[in-house]
């Protein structure tokens, strides 16, 4: 029973590990997948901005009458709201004290969160700065700003002599983020977390059954050896026929058989023959005699 329990309690362990692993594998995998999801949407939109526009800003004040910048803001704003889970467009660049600052983005003017031209990011992560430095697209984050918590897409926009001349940005709230992971990743979890418990249910079961099985045999070589036992209290239960001359006992089936033969067949009794006193004097009564003669004092 010992080595059962351990044998059960080591299934559930290593089923349980294994569970882990196989989600965190696919935690991994959804969010790799997510990132580079990400990535091609940023890398779409920026594919769809005139560079010679962006070429025209000067990331001043004076660029909020422009149409260049009219043009860009609108079209930023109009990609934003027909993606559900972007909460921010943005156009950045760097300056060679490496600071990045923004050209625009796709909030309102009258938003509490919009940014006007030339605003410096203050809160660029040293990702941020590797990105715009090396023009490299990647998907960072999370990242912790004044505008919250935020997974951001980076994708360097190039002129047509491979000039970087801006970067445009996607974020997507951490909240969204995750909840897109969970929605890709719940079915799986859910399947594996039933198999988990189906194989640990039916191991359980196996176990039960096995112990009863165990139990059933024991209770019945239990019972056959009450049976055996009882079978032979009976045998010499009961009145039995006995010759009333030469003492000969007669079974069941009719046969006659010595007392001797009689019991050792139906118990676990055995004989050894000896002659009793009365006997000795009726069948040796010369030496009975002698023996008194010698006993009594002269």
């Amino acid at each position: 029973m010992l080595k059962h329990n351990k044998t059960t309690v080591s299934f559930i362990i290593v089923t349980v590990l294994v569970g882990i692993t196989a989600t965190w594998f696919t935690w991994d995998y959804i969010k790799n997948k997510l990132f580079a999801e990400a990535l091609e949407d940023a890398r779409i939109i920026a594919r769809s901005i005139d560079v010679t526009e962006i070429q025209k800003l000067t990331a001043t004040p004076a660029d909020l009458n422009k149409p260049e910048y009219i043009s860009i803001h609108q079209k930023l704003q109009f990609i934003r709201e027909g993606h559900s889970t972007c909460r921010f467009l943005y156009l950045m660049g760097q300056k060679s004290d490496g600071s990045i600052f923004f050209f625009l983005d796709s909030q309102p003017e009258e938003s509490k969160d919009a940014i006007f031209p030339g605003l410096i990011y203050e809160e660029a992560s040293d990702e941020y700065k590797e990105a715009l430095a090396t023009g490299r697209e990647q998907t960072v984050g999370p990242i912790t700003d004044r505008w919250g918590h935020l997974i951001s897409s980076l994708i360097p926009i190039y002129d047509k002599n491979n000039v970087m001349v801006a970067t445009l940005g996607m974020d997507i709230t951490v909240d969204d983020w995750n909840s897109r992971i969970l929605s890709n990743i719940l079915l799986p979890i859910v399947l594996m977390v039933s198999i988990v418990g189906l194989s640990i249910f039916l191991f359980l079961m196996n176990a039960g059954r096995i112990k009863l099985v165990s139990m059933h045999r024991e209770k019945e070589e239990s019972l056959k050896k009450l049976e055996k036992a009882l079978a032979d209290v009976k045998q010499l239960q009961g009145i039995l026929p006995i010759c009333s001359n030469c003492k000969q006992i007669r079974d069941g089936d009719g046969y006659w058989s010595q007392v001797e033969s009689y019991i050792r067949e139906h118990s676990e009794a055995d004989f050894t023959h000896s002659i009793c006193p009365d006997c000795v004097e009726k069948l040796y009564p010369g030496m009975c005699q002698t023996k008194k003669n010698s006993e009594t004092p002269t």
